[in-house]
């Protein structure tokens, strides 16, 4: 068994030793980013399929509050992306403290190995998270207003929503 130049280690289980190689640090490192952006990727696409398939993208009856498409396609994709980032923070937080057993030669003041890495993802979900928290904020306004995103008057609108309205 190659275990790329480093000397394998040797594990006793109740068979009797077995080899155990670890992967390469690199890889596992360079992945999170790609599994965090499809997995944002494919909860926008979800949400926009779910959301066209119900009709929940049509435009508005006549008569209607109608804040335009891109509120309407915007609000759902960002809630979407604000869920997962959210879930996927607390949990990569969760699963580093209490179920990522620490590195033997740990100091308790330090991270390391895995729970650092761990803890790594968390911090570029949770900017996610409030990133998409802004998109949620500004397009909630515009749909509670009924005011287009970007047309005269938003920035009121926007203010007002975060400063006089609770859902803000």
């Amino acid at each position: 068994m190659r275990t790329g130049g480093r000397r394998p280690e040797v594990a006793v289980g109740p068979v009797g030793p077995a080899v155990v190689s670890k992967p390469p640090r690199a890889v596992v490192t360079e992945a999170a980013p790609l599994a965090v952006a499809g997995a944002a990727i494919t909860a926008l696409v979800v949400a926009i399929v779910v959301l066209s398939a119900t009709g929940g993208l049509a435009p508005a009856a006549n008569g209607l509050f109608n804040p335009g498409v891109v509120v309407r396609v915007g609000l759902p994709a960002s809630r979407a992306v604000h869920d997962l980032a959210a879930a996927l923070t607390v949990g990569l937080l969760v699963l580093a403290a209490w179920f990522v057993a620490p590195e033997s030669s740990d100091r308790d003041d330090q991270l390391s190995g895995s729970r650092q890495w761990l803890v790594h993802c968390a911090a570029t979900t949770s900017i996610v998270w409030i990133g998409s928290a802004t998109f949620v904020l500004a397009f909630e306004a515009a749909n509670v207003a009924a005011v287009a995103v970007g047309s005269p008057g938003y920035g009121a609108v926007l203010l007002s929503f975060l400063t006089q309205i609770p859902l803000g």
